[in-house]
């Protein structure tokens, strides 16, 4: 008798592993979403969207009323929700909330072309303990924004524009 896969096989059992104190490890992969609070919905849309790429996923609404929206970036799975609270967000200007990892020192050297042409403030590039990082980067409420580069250092073999 043949039995259809989809329909009577059970997910893998991922056990958690202990570690040394006793407690336990939850197999985490990846931050899912970072949940921002904003005090204008399109103005950070627009930041967001222009200067780094994000794409709207899906609206965050209560009874019919949308108060936010879950971003999507197209090149990987970097979650991001945009929550309009004009009081938090006032609140956590200047807070560091997260920073992005970029692939190489080429994509960091871009950004700070990028930044510099749009007459973005930011705190230039300088050396971190894995590489380099651009920090002081603020969106439109004030939010720190860091970027790390992730990849191997390349830059004596790329041309500065």
């Amino acid at each position: 008798m043949s039995t259809n896969a989809a329909t009577t096989s059970t997910p893998p059992v991922v056990s958690l592993q202990p570690t040394a104190g006793g407690s336990t490890v939850l197999p985490i992969i990846c931050v899912h979403q970072v949940s921002l609070p904003v005090s204008s919905l399109d103005r950070s849309l627009q930041w967001y969207s222009d200067l780094l790429g994000f794409e709207k996923d899906f609206p965050l609404s209560e009874e019919g009323v949308v108060h936010g929206w879950a971003l999507r970036h197209p090149l990987g799975p970097v979650g991001l929700a945009l929550v309009l609270d004009p009081a938090r967000a006032t609140q956590a200007t200047g807070f560091a909330y997260f920073s992005f990892a970029l692939p190489d020192e080429w994509s960091l050297h871009s950004l700070e072309q990028l930044l510099t042409a749009r007459k973005i403030e930011h705190g230039g590039i300088v050396r971190a303990l894995g590489g380099l990082k651009m920090l002081h980067v603020h969106d439109p409420d004030g939010h720190k924004i860091g970027f790390h580069m992730g990849g191997p250092r390349v830059y004596e073999q790329v041309p500065r524009v």
